[in-house]
């Protein structure tokens, strides 16, 4: 990184990151196992990031890069830092990850406006698939389903995923599923422990950010990508995304869906009524 010295002169300074203050932490503390995060690892160039540190993702029998890599300034930091600690080798000129440093990341399988991730890349990670699930017992609130209903949440995010993947609704892919927290809503408890939808202000604000965001991804994310087949998940009749929002109130939210995702929601409010 560019710095200006005490002579007032421009020089390069080895700024270390997140992965060379863990390669430190890892052999500071050989004993122990030291974790890096990569957060939505396919939201970033991975080649670009990782460079030739790509090269030290294999890893041999005892867990040490199986390819050491060449790299001047990172050595001399590292020299510096750990000259100390017998786990340092002072004569050690290649770099290589640890046996105790781990290295986790996340990433969506597949989603929009993210960078492709090449089989090269993912060979070298352990893959551990983490499906979409619903928890009852979290994000509870209700968003107004007509007149004189309101529908939960949790049954909502369930029916929709359910219709978006059926071969009787979009047969779409699971990835334009939503999340159990795509939106997170809020919920107000009365003096008598129990929640008091309608009475509270957070009922009309969930019902506002369910149509400025869920809605909104559901109409241009969802809706748009199911051309390929005659199942439609909004009425016919809506022409817009604006024609849309206009229409969804509380008071008739329930119109603004297609006959057959309607139906679903109905089959899910009627099991639920009798269990």
């Amino acid at each position: 990184m560019p710095a200006v010295n005490e002579k007032g002169q421009l020089e390069y300074i080895f700024n270390p990151g997140s992965f060379t203050q863990a390669i430190v932490y890892a052999y500071i503390h050989s004993d122990e196992p030291v974790f890096l995060i990569l957060e939505e690892m396919s939201r970033a160039n991975c080649a670009s990031v990782f460079g030739d540190i790509f090269q030290l993702l294999d890893r041999d029998e005892q867990g040490e890069s199986e390819y050491p890599i060449n790299h001047f300034q990172l050595s001399n930091y590292l020299h510096e830092k750990l000259r100390e600690f017998h786990s340092w080798d002072k004569y050690q000129s290649k770099i290589y990850i640890p046996r105790n440093l781990y290295l986790i990341g996340t990433m969506n399988t597949s989603d929009q406006n993210v960078f492709v991730m090449d089989t090269a890349f993912k060979r070298r990670f352990l893959m551990k698939y983490v499906p979409t699930t619903i928890d009852s017992n979290k994000n509870q609130f209700s968003l107004p389903y007509s007149d004189t209903e309101t529908m939960e949440w949790n049954d909502f995010v369930k029916t929709v995923n359910d219709y978006i993947v059926d071969d009787k609704g979009l047969q779409l892919s699971e990835d334009k599923q939503l999340g159990q927290f795509f939106m997170k809503g809020k919920n107000q408890k009365g003096n008598d422990d129990s929640i008091q939808e309608e009475s509270t202000p957070y009922f009309a604000k969930n019902f506002e950010t369910y149509k400025d965001k869920v809605l909104y991804y559901l109409y241009h994310d969802v809706e748009k990508a199911s051309y390929h087949t005659e199942k439609r998940l909004f009425n016919e009749n809506i022409k817009s995304f604006g024609d849309l929002y206009q229409k969804a109130t509380a008071k008739n939210h329930y119109d603004i869906y297609s006959k057959e995702f309607k139906e679903c929601l109905e089959e899910k409010n009627n099991k639920k009524d009798i269990d």
